[in-house]
């Protein structure tokens, strides 16, 4: 891939790579250094930019691989693991009461399974749909469906099952 190519099909994608590895890194710098790391290797590939079929899948697969890599080879200890929890309503009113749903929700999100917390994130923070998250997280799209049904019907259930935060 040469250099012009590299910036009109890859780069403009760097800011949501860094958002979603940030997610799950929990530290912004790691997130940068992942999301440098998968450009550059994108850049140097002698790979045909064609041969990826939807380059934008492929290089958020490559991100959640590398950032994969990086929580297992010990460089993000075990308590930001335990504490993956992503921004669900990034634009929420700052209101004491929304701020504790809010908090109760991302503590809910923690227990949801790491397919569900992946799925979660891409559809109702990165806003993407069905097919682009089945092609990023290599799943069917079925499977993407059925990861979200669950994950909004756990979230659903512990907000209910909390008489304080019923809706």
């Amino acid at each position: 891939m040469d250099h012009s190519e590299f910036h009109m099909r890859v780069y403009p994608l760097r800011n949501r790579l860094v958002r979603f590895a940030a997610r799950i890194l929990k530290n912004v710098q790691n997130a940068e250094d992942a999301v440098h790391d998968v450009l550059l290797n994108f850049l140097t590939s002698r790979k045909n930019p064609d041969s990826y079929g939807n380059i934008e899948a492929a290089a958020i697969r490559a991100v959640r691989n590398r950032c994969i890599d990086l929580m297992n080879r010990d460089v993000i200890n075990a308590e930001l693991l335990k504490s993956y929890a992503m921004e669900v309503y990034h634009n929420y009113n700052n209101t004491p009461v929304n701020m504790v749903v809010v908090k109760k929700i991302r503590e809910i999100i923690v227990t949801l399974t790491p397919d569900q917390q992946n799925t979660f994130n891409l559809f109702v923070v990165e806003g993407l749909k069905y097919h682009e998250i089945a092609a990023a997280l290599d799943m069917n799209e079925n499977t993407v469906r059925i990861n979200l049904f669950r994950a909004r019907n756990k979230i659903r259930e512990k907000l209910l099952n909390d008489d304080q935060y019923a809706i």
